[in-house]
């Protein structure tokens, strides 16, 4: 019943995710969730590159993260970004979904 169950749910959303799950994720386990439309992944090295993700809505990319200009070019829906204090994130200008 619960692998039944597993296979039909659909993740949408690794925003407020305890600070033990959170530094866990990686690009590996990104690549099993293509329908995520809410991502935080703020202060976390260990994903480099988000651009499968292209239903994304809500996106964190603050801090110490990997991911750089390279990593989200393809995440042309996003309305709702944060990059504070990434340097690696300079342009944006292909997100014309933005919302302030």
């Amino acid at each position: 019943m619960c692998r039944s169950l597993m296979n039909k749910l659909i993740i949408t959303s690794f925003n407020n995710l305890p600070y033990e799950l959170e530094r866990r994720i990686n690009d590996a386990i990104l690549l099993n969730y293509p329908d995520l439309t809410g991502l935080d992944i703020m202060n976390n090295a260990n994903v480099t590159n988000i651009n499968h993700l292209t239903k994304l809505i809500i996106l964190n990319v603050s801090g110490i993260c990997g991911v750089d200009n390279k990593g989200i070019m393809n995440c042309t829906n996003v309305e709702k970004l944060r990059v504070n204090y990434n340097p690696k994130i300079t342009d944006v200008n292909h997100m014309t979904k933005l919302t302030s």
